[in-house]
């Protein structure tokens, strides 16, 4: 039994905790678990063993940068777009409590071509990914690429996207090259989606150069 004046403690503990919303919610104990209840609703939200969302969204905060300070706290950061929490020194390959990155709102794909030169002298496209739907469901939105190569030149790529793997009629999503230098990087010139089930492809020259690198930044959309 938990004794009256503690239970009288935690009350007032979280009374105070939820000053600021207590015109629309308020708190109570009961087996164990502190509830509160939605006013205009009458639905409950329970935080014990587990905590019961069923009822509504979770709503995390969020800054610009993340400013996280205890182990086991969580926040958006807005400026890298990503779900940051900061880990104890409990984990094997941690010295001391750390801000580690568990979620990213932007992935990449990376192809790196030996002698593309060669290669286009036996196929003019090169197949970099396609976008299934096991892991992007909802397509990929693309929105910078990156070319780098072996030496300063001016070497182009047509970026293209097919609907099938014989597609006669492709779109093409940016054209990307260096001007007497080693590197480039834009974002596309028109559309970066890309939908399910379909095919990023590089469109080579025949520059001769000893090796390309292409990266693609996108993130998926829920749409």
């Amino acid at each position: 039994m938990v004794d009256l004046k503690r239970r009288e403690n935690i009350k007032k503990a979280i009374a105070l905790g939820l000053s600021a919303i207590s015109l629309m919610f308020f708190a109570k104990l009961t087996k164990g678990a502190v509830v509160l209840k939605d006013k205009s609703s009458n639905t409950e939200y329970r935080f014990g063993s587990t905590a019961d969302f069923s009822a509504a969204g979770l709503r995390l905060p969020q800054a610009s940068p993340a400013t996280i300070s205890q182990d086991g706290e969580i926040e958006l950061d807005n400026i890298d777009g990503t779900l940051v929490v900061q880990n104890s020194n409990g984990h094997t390959y941690l010295g001391s409590s750390t801000d580690v990155v568990y979620g990213k709102l932007l992935h990449s794909k990376t192809i790196t071509i030996i002698e593309p030169d060669k290669v286009q002298a036996v196929t003019d496209v090169v197949p970099m990914f396609s976008v299934e739907s096991d892991e992007f469901p909802h397509g990929i939105e693309i929105v910078q690429v990156y070319l780098k190569t072996s030496e300063s030149s001016t070497y182009s790529v047509n970026l293209e996207k097919w609907a099938t793997p014989t597609d006669g009629s492709p779109d093409t999503l940016t054209t990307i090259a260096t001007s007497t230098s080693t590197e480039a990087n834009e974002a596309p010139d028109t559309t970066g989606t890309v939908g399910t089930s379909e095919i990023i492809m590089l469109d080579l020259p025949d520059t001769d150069v000893n090796w390309i690198q292409l990266t693609v930044v996108f993130y998926e959309p829920i749409a």
